[in-house]
């Protein structure tokens, strides 16, 4: 039987015409009023249908506003959160004006607006990742497995939102519904649990986790039968069922999770020699230049430095060096790389470059890159290399979060 709805019945708190009775977990995010809300744990929670339950909610509240909801890959939207938006909002009779399948954007008989699809561009967008983004115009935004976005492309499409007014219909005033981005997603390494599950109480930014016990309305073998599929995997349980953000493990990671924080507890490993350091220069904007240490097993992180010039990287990278007295010093001379490397060189430091996609010695790996993470692997899954914690270091986690999503891939030949 289809649903039917009375806008003036429309309501987050409560159950509405269209049977929805938000979870405790789901009405905290509703109620949330920072601007960026990641509602993230176990399969199950409830997340998709918070997401567009809130969308529909602006979308009532407001007439005439619009708002976006997505994931990365469109063809991951139709198999999956498209099913949510069908069911509560495209069956509810009387609700839909018009829907344009082509153009992905469904009018509701108020006038107000629900943009869908996915954000990866296409292949004949000519390498601009903002493609599709661009062309946004929204009040509020909703992404759902957000891990899957990368984060450049979640900055840019934050500014999208906040840009489209809508009626109110409690006061009858044309207004910017209050700005805010909901995010969903399950555990998983990245920038995202480091935003948002790594810095705690960040600015502007709220996490509300979700377990599958928080969800009332699944059938009750549900977890049952989950917990009794995984039973030989208690990391899939922690990860999926209880949605702990500390139990991620991606069996495709070169660096799997657990192995990186073992590495960050180990600490019996002596500062020796050699002393080396990795260079990896950024250019400007949010492209970081880091220099990282190693003193025999020990890694330590030294410099981390955001949208400066690469004569300041060079300056910065021979303080160190007066300092530290490395024997050895790797660049990596890919892009603006080189400038330091030119430039340390010709002071006479004892520079190395490094170049990711040259030759490997091992004729087993693709290239340079793939068998230096290989080395590294074999190291930290032997329990031989102490990586920077954050006591130690504030970039500690984001740097355990950035190796965690670095996947391998085995051929045959």
């Amino acid at each position: 039987m289809a649903k039917t709805v009375d806008f003036s019945k429309r309501v987050v708190n409560g159950q509405d015409e269209a049977g929805y009775i938000p979870t405790p977990r789901q009405q905290l995010a509703h109620d949330a009023r920072e601007r960026n809300i990641l509602f993230g744990g176990a399969v199950g929670g409830g997340k998709s249908v918070c997401l567009v339950n809130d969308a529909l909610t602006t979308c009532i509240k407001w007439t005439g506003c619009r708002v976006g909801i997505f994931r990365y890959e469109l063809a991951n939207f139709k198999r999956t959160t498209y099913n949510t938006l069908d069911e509560w909002v495209l069956s509810v009779e009387n609700l839909v004006q018009k829907h344009n399948q082509q153009d992905h954007w469904i009018e509701l008989c108020n006038g107000s607006r629900i943009v869908y699809g996915g954000l990866k561009p296409a292949e004949s967008a000519a390498g601009d990742p903002f493609a599709v983004v661009k062309s946004l115009e929204l009040a509020r935004l909703y992404l759902d497995e957000v891990t899957d976005i990368p984060e450049k492309l979640y900055d840019f499409a934050c500014t999208r939102i906040n840009r489209v007014k809508g009626t109110n219909i409690y006061t009858n005033k044309l207004e910017f519904p209050k700005p805010r981005v909901l995010c969903s997603s399950n555990p998983s390494m990245g920038w995202v649990k480091t935003r948002w599950i790594d810095q705690k109480n960040r600015p502007g930014y709220r996490f509300i986790p979700s377990k599958v016990s928080d969800n009332p309305h699944l059938d009750a073998s549900y977890e049952a039968d989950l917990r009794t599929q995984w039973k030989d995997s208690p990391e899939m349980i922690e990860q999926l069922l209880e949605g702990d953000w500390d139990a991620v493990v991606d069996f495709e990671a070169i660096f799997p999770s657990n192995k990186l924080t073992e590495a960050m507890e180990v600490v019996d490993v002596p500062a020796t020699e050699p002393v080396e350091f990795g260079v990896d220069v950024g250019a400007f904007g949010d492209d970081a230049s880091v220099v990282v240490m190693r003193q025999g097993m020990k890694a330590k992180i030294l410099l981390v430095r955001k949208g400066q010039a690469t004569t300041d990287t060079t300056r910065q990278v021979i303080m160190l060096a007066d300092e530290y007295h490395p024997q050895l010093i790797r660049v990596d001379t890919i892009g603006v790389g080189r400038g330091v490397y030119d430039q340390l060189f010709e002071q006479g430091h004892p520079v190395e470059e490094f170049i990711g996609g040259a030759t490997p010695f091992d004729k087993r790996f693709r290239n340079r890159r793939a068998e230096a993470y290989w080395g590294l692997r074999n190291l930290i899954m032997a329990g031989k290399v102490s990586l920077p914690t954050s006591a130690e270091s504030e970039y500690a986690n984001m740097m355990m979060n950035e190796m965690g999503t670095i996947k391998y891939l085995q051929t045959e030949s």
